[in-house]
C-alpha cells in the first residue's frame, strides 16, 4: 500500500523502516511554525481575524467576505492560502466591501508562514460548505486562537470546552 503523510518529519521516520520511497507521499497542508512574525500590518486594538483555506468554492471565502462587511472597523481580515490574493477575491472584496473595509482586509495568498499569521490572530473562521477535520483549525488551536466554524466535520471536537463557536452551515447571516 501506499502512505500519505502531511508531516515530512513522519514520513521520514517510516522510511527508517525501508519502505519503498515510491510508496510514500507528502502532501503540504500550507502549514508552517518558523518564529518570525507576521505582525507587522496588525493595528493595536483592532480584532485580527484569520483564515486559512485555498480560494476554492467549497471554502466559501465569498461567505467570509460578505460576512466581515457587516462588522465595524474594529475588526481586520486575513486570508491566507492558494488564490487568496488573486483577481477574484479582488473583484469580491471591491463588489461587497467599503474602502475602509478594504484598507482592514490583507490578501496574503499562498504563503510558508502561515503559522506566523495564526500567532498573530486573534480568532481563526473557517466558512466551508463542508470540512472533515479541517487541519487549519486544529493548528490553530495549537496557537491558542478561538476558532468560529460553521456545524460540519468535526465542529464539535474542535469547538469543545469554550476553544471556539459553532455557526449554522451555509449562511452568512450566522457567521
Amino acid at each position: 500500500g501506499h502512505h500519505i503523510f502531511i508531516s515530512k518529519r513522519d514520513m521520514k521516520t517510516l522510511r527508517r523502516f525501508k519502505i519503498g520511497k515510491n510508496r510514500l507521499h507528502y502532501v503540504p497542508n500550507g502549514i508552517s511554525l518558523p518564529k518570525a512574525s507576521a505582525e507587522a500590518d496588525k493595528t493595536p486594538g483592532q480584532t485580527s481575524l484569520v483564515t486559512v483555506a485555498n480560494n476554492m468554492p467549497a471554502k466559501r471565502l465569498d461567505r467570509l467576505i460578505g460576512a466581515f462587511a457587516q462588522l465595524d472597523d474594529s475588526f481586520a481580515l486575513t486570508l491566507v492560502g492558494d488564490g487568496t490574493d488573486g483577481a477574484e477575491i479582488r473583484a469580491l472584496a471591491g463588489e461587497r466591501l467599503t474602502s475602509g473595509q478594504r484598507d482592514r482586509l490583507r490578501l496574503m495568498g499562498r504563503r510558508p508562514n502561515v503559522g506566523d499569521f495564526l500567532r498573530d490572530a486573534d480568532i481563526f473562521v473557517l466558512s466551508s460548505d463542508y470540512e472533515g477535520m479541517p487541519m487549519s483549525a486544529l493548528e490553530a488551536l495549537s496557537q491558542g486562537l478561538f476558532v468560529v466554524m460553521p456545524d460540519v466535520g468535526g465542529a464539535e471536537e474542535i469547538c469543545a470546552e469554550g476553544s471556539g463557536l459553532i455557526y449554522a452551515p451555509n449562511t452568512e447571516a450566522q457567521l
